[in-house]
């Protein structure tokens, strides 16, 4: 729509909460604390080191594998962005309660 010969400017795109990155996730920066660290579990340490030692600019995922068997078909590949491992990492309550209520 135009007003006296000029264009309507245009509302900047929302960003979508499904599809972009946390708004606190920084690539490189830790996701965890020194604190949540030292409580974790040793495969969350784990993935945390490989995500401090492995992610740049121009590795912004990780590539995980299943077998034939875990999933009733061939073998295959996933990629998982740190971005969303940043929201596995980060859960809350709420969050752990919608995982469950998907997996029943």
């Amino acid at each position: 729509m135009e007003l006296k010969g000029k264009a309507t400017p245009k509302e900047p795109a929302a960003k979508n909460v499904w599809t972009s990155a946390h708004s606190k996730f920084v690539m490189g920066q830790p996701m965890l604390s020194e604190l949540d660290l030292a409580t974790a579990g040793v495969n969350t340490k784990g993935l945390h080191k490989h995500y401090m030692t492995h992610a740049n600019g121009d590795d912004a995922s990780i590539v995980g594998h299943y077998k034939a068997e875990d999933l009733h078909s061939g073998p295959g590949y996933f990629s998982v962005s740190w971005s969303d491992l940043y929201d596995v990492f980060n859960l809350d309550a709420l969050d752990i309660s919608l995982i469950r209520c998907l997996t029943l």
